[in-house]
């Protein structure tokens, strides 16, 4: 009996030291600003994210190496909650409420850097109440993808409440 728990913990520890115990990387939003650019007709989120620990998952392998296709500027997305789609154009036939992006960018990757700046554009629909698409703007998600990997949900709520 005390040999098989031996040969389990041991199999245990072998498979903890095969894994690693490398975690995910922990972004934060360290600043986030919302217009209404009136003009363009669209809804603009602007945020400095920092990248304060673990890997992303294709540098667990590739640490020594310098990692190539990591521009992330299109893994930013935001994904509206029901009052906020309701102003904005969507995707059509998207498997999610997905709003019709309307421009973006970013300073860097958050792979190879500690904190960057994206800003994000989304199309207003044609008539919308732009003091309503300011208001529930925040009622948001901000989804950060390395690939098709989901690498951070960030509630835009809590990150409102927190400034």
């Amino acid at each position: 009996m005390k040999q098989n728990k031996f040969v389990c913990i041991l199999a245990l520890v072998s498979l903890l030291c095969i894994t690693g115990f490398e975690s995910p990387p922990k972004i934060i939003v360290s600043k986030m600003e919302i217009k209404v650019l009136e003009i363009a007709s669209a809804l603009r989120y602007d945020f400095i994210l920092k990248n304060e620990g673990g890997l992303f998952p294709d540098q667990k392998d590739l640490s020594h190496h310098q990692t190539l296709g990591n521009d992330l500027s299109h893994g930013f997305l935001v994904i509206p909650n029901g009052k906020l789609a309701s102003l904005m154009e969507l995707v059509p036939n998207a498997k999610f409420t997905i709003m019709r992006p309307h421009g973006g960018g970013s300073s860097g990757s958050l792979k190879n850097e500690g904190e960057i700046k994206i800003h994000l554009e989304y199309a207003i629909k044609k008539g919308a109440d732009l003091k309503a698409v300011k208001e529930y703007a925040s009622d948001s998600h901000l989804y950060i993808f390395d690939g098709s990997q989901e690498i951070a949900k960030i509630s835009l709520n809590k990150v409102m409440n927190k400034s």
